[in-house]
């Protein structure tokens, strides 16, 4: 197949499909280029947003959270990732 082509059709299903692949692909092409304290930026923000969306949104996450005392935000830094526990895959099964 043509790449143009298969280029065109893999962005339609994508777009279909409710993904955002070419934008992302484009923000880590722009990005490995940045300096250092930006890409810790963007990574705590992403860290922050993940913690709030599974408090918000994950009864498993949640629970793990208000039971270590952790609060979306408490995470200010990147190291505060260390206050979440090892998920093991026992507890992924159960």
């Amino acid at each position: 197949m043509f790449p143009p082509l298969a280029k065109a059709l893999y962005g339609v299903q994508e777009r279909l499909l409710g993904r955002n692949t070419f934008s992302t692909l484009r923000e880590l092409r722009q990005s490995q280029w940045w300096q250092r304290e930006r890409l810790e930026k963007l990574q705590l923000q992403r860290l922050q947003g993940l913690a709030a969306n599974a408090y918000a949104h994950t009864p498993y996450w949640r629970s793990v959270m208000m039971r270590n005392g952790i609060r979306p935000s408490d995470i200010r830094t990147l190291a505060d990732i260390r206050l979440f526990p090892f998920l093991t895959k026992q507890q992924i099964r159960q």
